[in-house]
């Protein structure tokens, strides 16, 4: 066990028994001297044990055998998973107890009147530090007196170590109350101050940065420190890549919404770190050795925007150099079992089959689930996974070995989690990684596993590839979070090339606004790189038909990338009809050339060619994913299932006929739902029959529930036959035969496996992110069947800009003259993606704002 957890653990339980002694003290007044006293004091006392403890800091037994083998010796039978608070609170109980049955084998005699009154009346302090100790002395038989004065000292000495180093961790339970916190926080500064060499130390001010060197950065020099000492350490300057320059170890870590409110000493002086920190300085420091360390937070005077921003431009250099990159994860419960699951799962993928992977998964995720499942989902669901600047500081690493993987008492291989990330992500486990079982909490885990995977190949990748451009990035890391809105852009910097032109226009500079850097990123990406394909590119993250949390300073042209995240939880954002990944590309201005200028910075002007105008708008179509017993899997399902059919009833019912691509109105559809593409175009017949697959399985699905009693399933079923009424009529161009068919089959021909079933129906499913998923279906006044943003309204007018590859919808602006317009997203419009459509109309400029 780490020295941090156990330092942590002795303070918070020593002051635990102080609170206790308070509250005895007060249950003795008010009850008296009776035999009720005893069991309203246990009373009292595990009540406020319980709900003071944190299940997450379990570390009971080092605590306990720290201070008493005989304690830990009981404790780590009665009490070995309660928290070091309920234990402390449980011991002192006991105490009350022992004493207790040696006043009855004495017949009351074991205690002077004086120290009677003490343990009868005042039971608090005076009776916890005096009285107790002497009591139990008095205890005339052996195998009650020693555990008596052992049970009765241990408290004893935990509240003199707590009073004499006085360390309050995030785990306290004020911790919630910033109020609060900050008296202790003062009162404790002052105890510290008192026991120092100074009454009071001042506040530790970040000096300026030495001009000269163009790489000189700071350095945190972490000093060795006593047991239950505090954290002393110095800031150096240091001319990166010299030989001068000491080796050291670049810290990577979740900043998390906590304010910095610990403090550690630099220089002699106070400096306050945010708890994440402050435990990884416990973690890493050492009572013997020096330590060299480079913390964004401590390492950068966070209050200089401009030097912010000068740092910012060597973070990638930083951790270049350094020796190795730690990542700090805090607060992963039983990390040794995340360990011991992820080597179990790295084993049998490099050397078993999909077979005994995939029953493994099963295994371990249905049935022993807190032997490794859970905690190795833990650390893939850690706020580190999703924080956008941990991209830049892994895969910076010069060497992806030297990424060290820190918990609170273990070390995970990072090489080791990208393999086993990337393998659950592929055909074909990502199928049965579907059926897994996860707790509530781990819902991220695929997008966790998609992170790593991501952050792993970055580190190899060429800095030349397309991977690594600019409009590339920001499609990439679209389900990151962020603290400041800016990150978001200045983040990826490190990220590009040297020689990326974006370093000449582009500087990280915090005191602009959020809406001025994402408007000259939109412009400066359209005009600068490869006109067509990057304004196509950085378009199609824009538009009002999507959420915009920055409201109406962000013109409707330039991306909103704080909303990224958003989007991508409906899977809205997860494929872009001309993103770089897909093998195929679409061309619906027919090769034309780029026609686009700013007459000013928000204001931009394109030409092209009005297409059609929307005349109906269907339900959006989600993408469900299947994890975890908590979600409501049954309502999902039939919400999908229903908008499902109701998309296929508007394309039935008001799609023109004949159709201009010459197929049957079945086909536009599954072949409008997944952009008539499946990485080749057109898509291969198989898909409409894997999406027939997927019908029958999700009714079969809810048929089931519905047997076993289950309303919500019932309930699907009557409105879903209801909305399927719909279909019938044309028996052999809506498909139901199919269907029936397939159902037969599915029920009869024992040839095919459920598996094989599933695998067909997961194609499917996986296809849908290519177009359908988290948009509406929209058929336009000419029949033309598109796929619109979430957010689209009947009128919105469907464009073809020249030099484009994908339409795009434009809506009347409201609040300014009729000129104007504003972009409401990318479409998808089936028979017109490969320049159709481009001479439907006379060419115009548009004016978007």
């Amino acid at each position: 066990m780490p020295r941090s957890n156990i330092e942590i653990g002795l303070q918070r339980g020593a002051r635990a028994s102080l609170l206790l002694c308070a509250a005895s003290s007060l249950t003795t007044r008010l009850l008296g001297p009776s035999w009720k006293t005893l069991a309203a004091t246990t009373v009292a006392t595990l009540s406020v044990g319980f709900a003071l403890s944190r299940p997450q800091c379990r570390t009971v037994d080092s605590i306990a055998a720290a201070h008493a083998l005989f304690v830990f010796l009981v404790t780590s039978v009665v009490l070995s998973r309660w928290d070091a608070l309920t234990t402390l609170f449980a011991i002192f109980t006991a105490t009350h107890v022992l004493l207790s049955i040696g006043e009855y084998f004495q017949g009351n005699q074991v205690l002077s009147r004086w120290n009677q009154g003490l343990f009868r009346y005042i039971g608090g302090f005076i009776t916890f530090f005096g009285t107790k100790l002497k009591s139990a002395k008095q205890v005339r038989q052996w195998w009650l007196r020693t555990p008596a004065v052992i049970l009765a000292g241990v408290p004893f000495f935990m509240a003199i170590s707590a009073l004499a180093t006085w360390n309050m961790m995030q785990e306290l339970p004020y911790a919630d109350w910033p109020w609060f916190r900050g008296v202790v926080r003062e009162q404790r500064l002052r105890a510290r101050s008192w026991t120092s060499w100074r009454y009071r130390a001042p506040a530790y001010v970040h000096s300026p940065i030495t001009k000269g060197f163009q790489g000189r950065i700071r350095l945190l020099k972490l000093r060795p420190r006593w047991p239950l000492g505090e954290i002393r350490c110095e800031l150096v300057e240091a001319d990166m890549g010299t030989t001068s320059c000491p080796d050291y170890e670049a810290i990577s870590y979740h900043w998390g919404p906590g304010k910095p409110t610990e403090p550690i000493y630099i220089d002699g002086k106070v400096f306050h770190v945010s708890p994440t920190v402050l435990a990884a300085l416990y973690q890493l420091s050492s009572y013997h050795q020096t330590r060299h360390l480079w913390i964004d937070s401590i390492c950068i005077n966070q209050r200089d925007t401009d030097e912010k921003g000068s740092q910012i431009t060597l973070m990638r250099d930083i951790y270049r150099h350094a020796r190795g990159v730690t990542v700090w994860l805090d607060g992963i419960p039983e990390p040794w079992e995340a360990r011991k699951m992820l080597a179990g799962l790295w084993h049998e993928i490099k050397f078993g089959t999909t077979q005994s992977v995939t029953a493994m998964l099963r295994m371990y995720s249905e049935q022993w689930r807190d032997s490794g499942w859970d905690q190795l989902c833990a650390v893939f669901c850690h706020p580190w996974f999703f924080r956008i600047w941990v991209i830049q500081e892994v895969s910076s690493a010069v060497d992806p070995e030297a990424v060290t993987i820190l918990t609170s008492t273990t070390t995970l291989n990072w090489s080791n989690m990208v393999f086993v990330a990337d393998s659950l992500n592929s055909l074909p486990l990502n199928i049965a990684m579907q059926t897994t079982v996860v707790a509530p909490e781990a819902l991220k885990l695929p997008l966790g596993l998609l992170h790593a995977v991501f952050m792993g190949y970055l580190g190899t990748a060429d800095p030349q590839s397309a991977s690594r451009r600019l409009p590339a990035l920001l499609g990439m890391v679209e389900s990151y979070g962020a603290t400041e809105p800016l990150d978001f852009v200045y983040a990826l910097l490190g990220l590009l090339d040297p020689e990326d032109p974006v370093h000449g226009w582009l500087k990280p500079d915090y005191s602009k606004s959020v809406e001025d850097v994402f408007a000259t990123v939109a412009r400066g990406l359209i005009m600068t790189l490869d006109q067509g394909k990057s304004c196509n590119e950085v378009l199609s993250y824009a538009g009002i038909g999507y959420t915009n949390k920055l409201g109406a300073g962000l013109p409707s042209w330039a991306p909103d990338l704080t909303s990224q995240g958003t989007r991508a939880g409906t899977w809205t954002y997860q494929q872009h009809f001309n993103r770089p990944s897909h093998a195929c590309q679409f061309n619906a201005s027919g090769g034309s050339a780029l026609d686009v200028f700013f007459p000013s910075p928000k204001v931009m002007r394109m030409r092209g060619i009005r297409f059609d105008r929307i005349a109906h708008v269907g339900p959006m179509l989600k993408y469900i994913e299947h994890y975890g017993p908590e979600v409501d899997e049954v309502t999902s399902t039939a919400d999908m299932l229903i908008n499902h059919f109701r998309c296929r009833i508007l394309v039935l019912s008001k799609a023109q006929r004949p159709y201009p691509t010459g197929q049957n109105l079945q086909d536009v559809f599954w072949r409008s739902c997944v952009g008539d593409t499946q990485f080749v175009r057109p898509a291969p017949d198989s898909l409409g029959t894997a999406c027939r697959v997927w019908e029958v399985m999700m009714m079969r699905y809810l048929s089931t529930e519905a047997a076993q009693g289950n309303r919500i399933a019932v309930e699907a079923l009557e409105k879903l036959q209801d909305v399927m009424q719909g279909l019938h009529g044309d028996e052999e161009e809506t498909g139901v035969g199919v269907v029936l068919q397939l159902l037969e089959l599915i029920t009869s021909n024992m040839a095919v496996t459920k598996d094989e079933l599933m695998r067909t129906a997961m194609e499917w499913n996986g296809a849908r992110m290519m177009c359908c998923a988290g948009r509406v279906l929209c058929v336009t006044e000419d029949g033309w069947v598109t796929f619109c943003p979430p957010e689209t309204l009947v009128g919105d007018v469907v464009c073809v800009f020249h030099g484009v590859g994908t339409p795009f919808l434009l809506r009347q602006s409201s609040d300014t003259d009729s000129v104007t317009m504003e972009l409401v997203g990318e479409a998808y419009v089936h028979g017109a993606m490969d320049g159709e459509g481009a001479c439907r109309s006379e060419p115009e400029v548009f004016t978007i704002v």
